[in-house]
């Protein structure tokens, strides 16, 4: 049997390549969710993109004042 050609996992491209294989194993046996779920059972407060950009916005208000302004923020849901 061929094993499926996966796309390359954008937001994991820096961590090591045995991570992302693990990653990749999750995803396909479909398995990704219930483990973030297990790992992290608190879901923090950001629930979408309006608050991570609201968010994005006043560490970068804090910290960054003298940086350009944040163009675009995206929220990444695993699970509803």
């Amino acid at each position: 049997m061929i094993a499926p050609t996966l796309a390359p996992l954008k937001y994991l491209q820096a961590y090591p390549p045995a991570l992302q294989e693990q990653v990749q194993q999750l995803i396909v046996q479909n398995r990704l969710e219930a483990y973030l779920k297990q790992r992290y059972p608190e879901r923090h407060a950001v629930q979408s993109d309006k608050a991570l950009y609201a968010y994005a916005l006043a560490l970068k208000q804090e910290h960054l004042r003298n940086a350009p302004s944040i163009d675009k923020v995206y929220l990444i849901t695993v699970w509803t």
